[in-house]
């Protein structure tokens, strides 16, 4: 084979390969894209290599030397993107870490706020059952005269209204 169109076919290879450096060294995709189609389209149109002419098989070496090229813009490119996909999943968990806290955080201060209700709900049942208590006593000590009638109708109507204040915080909690 005519030594000038080896020459030719490296001299191309070479300039494929320069222009794959540059491109590698910058992040537009479409610039790879076109140097990786490039190199395909040599190794296509690169003659083959002919038995009887082992000076050809440096065309096979060639094939060889755009294919790497071609992978490594390739895969140089699928590279950047999944490393950044994993940072985006990465930054993905942290937000999901951040709500997870701050849900944690409302559902505390959600049973804050019901155990605030109960205390209050006690509280007042304890009120109603010292009432009562008190309203029994009276009832057991106090003879039935007019003044201790009168007390103990001012204790009944402390009873029921602190029965009233019970119905109040138990219909304020629901």
């Amino acid at each position: 084979m005519d030594p000038k169109i080896i020459a030719k076919w490296r001299s191309t290879l070479s300039g494929l390969l320069d222009e794959a450096q540059g491109v590698a060294q910058n992040d537009d995709l479409t610039e790879r894209l076109k140097v990786a189609a490039d190199l395909q389209d040599f190794i296509m149109n690169n003659p083959q290599s002919l038995p009887d002419q082992p000076e050809t098989a440096e065309f096979d070496e060639m094939d060889a030397i755009a294919r790497k090229a071609h992978d490594g813009l390739l895969l140089d490119g699928i590279s950047s993107r999944v490393a950044a996909i994993m940072s985006q999943t990465a930054e993905f968990a942290s937000l999901t870490k951040k709500i997870q806290a701050q849900t944690a955080a409302d559902q505390q201060a959600a049973k804050s706020i019901q155990l605030e209700k109960a205390q209050k709900v006690v509280a007042s049942v304890t009120d109603t059952v010292n009432a009562i208590m008190d309203l029994k006593k009276q009832l057991e000590t106090q003879p039935a005269t007019a003044d201790g009638l009168a007390d103990l109708i001012k204790k009944l109507g402390k009873a029921v209204q602190t029965l009233q204040d019970l119905r109040t915080q138990v219909e304020g909690t629901s």
